[in-house]
């Protein structure tokens, strides 16, 4: 009987903690997805995994995707933001949080520096058009795309360029110069130190580094993390895993400090 009476009030203790979850006020969560990823690839699990309790999740496809192929620019990639926060808030969302993996993490803070959103979390942080590797590797195809924009066909001429991504991958990728440029100028919207240095004040950030990532792209994210603005919630965190495994290692980590935030 007296064992009974201990499931009967852990159950209860758990029914409780569910119903208190339910009636907490709502979390919007935007799930950005990395270079050449989709809403269905490496972080997929993540936003599984958030979803549910008090926090709504959505996970666009963004422009770097590998099927959008930096189709627009980054004025666009803002307005496809906005408009998914606004339906997040819509459904009730009284705080929005940004999750980026990779290149995503870039495109959040960039983000997070123009628009006051309620906190981040950067994942395996990647793309630093400003570092010496890019900025070597695309800076022949930024000259380029530079001379047809000042001649006004940024637009509407379209240029090939070999694109590399982790693992050591490469695309051929067809784009305009405009949004080339907004991608891989190392002094264009990308600039990853600089979108740490923009993160508006008082924004917490959850900034989570597998300890198998490269040690060049490492120590490139560590040195941006000492940019952002000081925030007491702000934290710097090791997972186990390598670069393309660190959203599905971060997925505890993530919902739990989402869950600290009110």
């Amino acid at each position: 009987m007296k064992r009974t009476w201990v499931v009967v009030a852990a159950l209860f203790g758990l029914m409780l903690a569910v119903a208190t979850l339910a009636d907490s006020p709502k979390i919007g969560v935007v799930v950005l997805h990395g270079k050449w990823g989709s809403p269905d690839g490496q972080t997929e699990s993540l936003a599984t995994s958030l979803k549910g309790g008090n926090l709504f999740v959505e996970s666009p496809e963004l422009p770097w995707s590998g099927r959008r192929a930096y189709d627009r620019d980054m004025d666009h990639f803002v307005m496809q933001m906005d408009a998914v926060v606004k339906a997040l808030r819509d459904k009730g969302a009284k705080k929005i949080f940004l999750v980026g993996h990779s290149m995503g993490a870039n495109g959040a803070l960039y983000y997070a520096g123009k628009v006051k959103v309620d906190g981040l979390v950067v994942i395996a942080p990647g793309h630093f058009p400003e570092g010496k590797v890019m900025h070597k590797q695309y800076e022949e195809d930024v000259k380029k795309a530079e001379r047809l924009v000042r001649t006004g066909k940024g637009e509407e001429d379209r240029f090939v360029f070999m694109d590399s991504n982790s693992g050591n991958r490469t695309r051929s990728m067809r784009v305009s110069a405009k949004s080339f440029l907004s991608y891989f100028a190392s002094d264009g919207p990308m600039n990853f130190a600089q979108n740490c240095a923009n993160v508006k004040p008082e924004t917490p950030v959850l900034w989570i580094t597998p300890n198998g990532e490269q040690e060049t792209i490492k120590r490139m994210g560590e040195s941006c993390y000492a940019r952002l603005p000081s925030d007491p919630i702000s934290s710097h965190v090791k997972v186990l895993g390598d670069h393309m495994g660190a959203p599905d290692a971060s997925k505890t980590i993530v919902r739990e400090w989402l869950q600290t935030q009110w």
